[in-house]
């Protein structure tokens, strides 16, 4: 799969809210995300699917970049009577949008879950179950 790094970035600082030179800081996050997504992506895909992936690429870096901006940045901030306190839900809503992208995505994706179950042996002909 070919990816437009520049896009890729593109869409990322559209969801983030900054401008391009401030999302080029963060251009390993998208291309992590690139990884992880083609990773998950099956083998053949149309040009529209790959539209999608870069979407969903998107949004999986906006969501890191979420998380990483929670752990940054302190709890609140006082000065004076003004006080800023951080917005806990901000990683919420970059999964909630990572979700809605992987979710768009999901016919171009391989089946990744796995399911563990146990298994009943088949009955022996002439024995009850």
């Amino acid at each position: 799969m070919n990816w437009d790094m520049q896009a890729l970035t593109e869409r990322f600082a559209a969801l983030a809210g900054m401008e391009q030179e401030e999302a080029q800081r963060h251009s390993l996050l998208c291309r992590d995300a690139a990884a992880q997504v083609e990773g998950m992506a099956k083998s053949s895909l149309t040009a529209q699917e790959e539209e999608l992936l870069h979407g969903a690429a998107a949004a999986l870096a906006f969501y890191r970049w979420a998380l990483l901006e929670g752990v940054r940045a302190p709890e609140s901030f006082a000065s004076g009577e003004i006080q800023v306190k951080k917005d806990i839900a901000l990683s919420e809503k970059a999964r909630k949008i990572w979700e809605e992208y992987r979710n768009a995505a999901a016919g171009c994706l391989r089946d990744t879950d796995f399911v563990f179950q146990q298994m009943r042996p088949f009955p022996k002909p002439g024995i009850g179950v």
